[in-house]
């Protein structure tokens, strides 16, 4: 008498297990098409919003960089300058940086003593972003050179706007989009971003209260 074969219940069958082994080219292909639109909508999703994203977090640093000179001023009962380099020429590297202005009778050791005086070393601007002007008061607007702004003791400091712009949001210098702004009123120390072009009006002091 021959033995009869037991089927257990639940066990798969070895050719239901090996039907799919994998992917079909067709599949493959479907996958690869759907990366390559990802990768392409990203890229154009970059370059949209690349130079926005770096004009709005460079506005934001230099506000909380001249927060943070301001501060030092204070803790340390002595002038801090908040200086831009604006540079000489439409393609320079521009820079902003807080020093403390050197103690008297030491004007000549400046030099040497700028690691132990300096409270936010030189920042470089994006590629991506420039300054437009620096205003202090009613004077006209500095575009060129180096801009220093004396932090008091007290906190206090000249009223000045700082005028950020992206070239490639505003190429024809329309001053629709692409602008960006930091707004210091002097006496009450206080810095305000603005996400747009701003005229170098003077700036009050009870407009910030």
């Amino acid at each position: 008498m021959s033995a009869r074969r037991v089927a257990v219940p639940g066990a798969p069958r070895r050719r239901a297990r090996n039907r799919r082994s994998g992917f079909s080219l067709i599949e493959l292909l479907i996958v690869v098409m759907i990366f390559a639109v990802m990768v392409v909508v990203g890229i154009q999703v970059n370059e949209m919003l690349g130079p926005e994203s770096e004009l709005a977090a460079t506005t934001d640093r230099i506000a909380t960089s001249i927060a943070d000179a301001r501060a030092d001023a204070i803790v340390c009962g002595r002038i801090v300058l908040f200086e831009f380099s604006l540079g000489e020429t439409a393609g320079t590297k521009q820079y902003f940086r807080s020093i403390r202005e050197a103690l008297p009778g030491r004007e000549d050791e400046v030099d040497e003593d700028q690691f132990l005086l300096t409270v936010s070393d030189w920042q470089a601007l994006p590629d991506s972003v420039r300054f437009d002007a620096v205003v202090i008061g009613e004077q006209e607007p500095y575009t060129s050179g180096l801009v220093s702004l004396p932090i008091r003791p007290d906190g206090t400091m000249p009223s000045f706007l700082v005028r950020l712009w992206a070239p490639e949001l505003d190429p024809e210098l329309q001053r629709l989009a692409g602008w960006s702004a930091v707004q210091v009123a002097g006496l009450l120390g206080e810095a305000r971003v603005f996400n747009r072009y701003v005229e170098p009006e003077f700036l009050r002091e009870d407009s910030f209260q």
